[in-house]
């Protein structure tokens, strides 16, 4: 679900201070307001990366099947524009859990560390009363921290073993959802907020290091988007980004790519949605086993 970053904030830290802010007013006498009151909502923060707006099938997209992520955009609000704080990984996490912009975060690229006075997300709901929890990519500077050495701050971190790679959803990805399913089953006497920081379809990044192959079977393969060419009146220093000179070896290996290659890309990165969306669909499967869901807020 794709939502603004502060209003998006706003709105979780409305849910736990709403009780309190309640109460302030409130004119009935005890035995009413505990008849009424609701216990406080769980809250499962599920977060993908390098997902566009348009890789799921709920959005319309005829080349790719993402049944959980559709129930999920089904049953809630889902929204059709949103912007984003940083398109560099780490500012934008920054701002998604703080709910402020790089700038003020300073996290401005990789590896900055974000500014301990500002409090993040788990820290506001711990404070609150909250369990808090969070499984699999940090990148606030360490994408899979390692404990007791490197910690989450305002979260019990479900690290994972010492033995996996850490370069892959595919190889994090499971084992993420593992942390996850365990938290869920845990007996808990206080609401709780899981943070569950999914990789793929990240590593799209990884296609064009393959070794160059003549793609199958290319009438599986989706159309490229009208946008994919620049506009002849855009700026030329546009086109000078899509040279191999101005960012990564990633460009080297596509500036020869054609048509084909680059629909084969596309191709790929639907099929690694896909994967993604079947570990959404382990975790909200156990949610539901255990009754939780009636009771959940999904983000």
């Amino acid at each position: 679900m794709m939502l603004e970053r502060t209003r998006c904030l706003c709105v979780l830290v409305g849910l736990v201070t709403a009780g309190s802010v309640t109460s302030i007013g409130a004119a009935g006498d005890a035995a009413a307001r505990d008849e009424t009151a609701k216990p406080r909502p769980n809250v499962l923060l599920l977060m993908t990366d390098q997902q566009t707006l348009r890789a799921m099938s709920a959005a319309g997209n005829p080349y790719l099947h993402t049944p959980h992520m559709d129930s999920l955009a089904a049953a809630g609000v889902r929204f059709t524009i949103s912007y984003c704080a940083s398109p560099v990984c780490a500012p934008s996490r920054s701002s998604i859990l703080t709910g402020r912009m790089p700038h003020e975060t300073g996290v401005n690229f990789n590896g900055d560390v974000p500014d301990p006075s500002l409090p993040n997300l788990g820290e506001i709901f711990r404070a609150a009363g909250y369990e808090t929890a969070w499984a699999g990519k940090w990148h606030l500077p360490a994408s899979y921290p390692r404990a007791p050495q490197q910690t989450v701050p305002g979260f019990e971190y479900l690290s994972l073993p010492k033995d996996v790679g850490l370069a892959l959803g595919e190889q994090t990805d499971g084992i993420v959802a593992d942390r996850a399913i365990a938290f869920l089953r845990r007996k808990h006497d206080r609401p709780w907020l899981l943070g569950v920081s999914l990789h793929n379809p990240h590593d799209i990044c990884w296609w064009a290091r393959l070794k160059p192959v003549r793609p199958r079977n290319p009438h599986l393969f989706p159309p490229l988007p009208d946008n994919f060419d620049i506009a002849p009146d855009e700026p030329g220093f546009l086109a000078d980004c899509r040279k191999p000179k101005t960012y990564g070896v990633e460009q080297q290996y596509t500036d020869a790519w054609d048509e084909t290659q680059w629909r084969a890309y596309l191709y790929a990165y639907h099929r690694l949605t896909e994967q993604v969306d079947r570990v959404i669909g382990r975790i909200l499967r156990v949610l539901r086993a255990r009754k939780l869901d009636d009771n959940t807020l999904i983000v």
